[in-house]
């Protein structure tokens, strides 16, 4: 009980300054908590899967989360390849279910659009900041 109020008054002291502050710090903070949530998602499959396999799924979310920040429209272009990596691997791997695919591009995907609509609001940001 007392780790989880010390976990809680740390977190506040993080997030309450970000969301004050707003924009990068902001982004930034929502950018970490996507990658730490996916990382504990993917701790889901670690016993069941082939390791190589995790890391692989780990990696192409983060070469995603990287290009969503250069070029919105060819993360979601590369989210169609993962999902037929996903498939590939439920092809190849018997213990691979397909709750899990599903499981696994619903949250890439929606963490990817999470990332993608913060930095939309980004640029609203700015464009509100020059016409004021």
């Amino acid at each position: 009980m007392k780790q989880r109020v010390i976990t809680a008054i740390l977190l506040i002291l993080l997030v309450v300054p970000c969301v004050i502050i707003g924009s990068y710090p902001f982004y930034l903070l929502a950018m970490a908590f996507i990658c730490l949530a996916s990382y504990e998602i993917m701790r889901l499959f670690d016993q069941k899967w082939p390791k190589w396999a995790v890391y692989s799924i780990y990696l192409f979310f983060l070469l995603t989360v990287v290009l969503a920040i250069i070029d919105p429209l060819k993360a979601i272009s590369l989210s169609i390849v993962f999902l037929m990596y996903l498939f590939l691997l439920l092809i190849i791997f018997p213990q691979i279910q397909f709750e899990h695919i599903g499981l696994i591009f619903m949250i890439y995907f929606l963490a990817i659009l999470t990332v993608i609509s913060l930095l939309i609001c980004q640029k609203i940001d700015r464009m509100v900041v020059v016409l004021i």
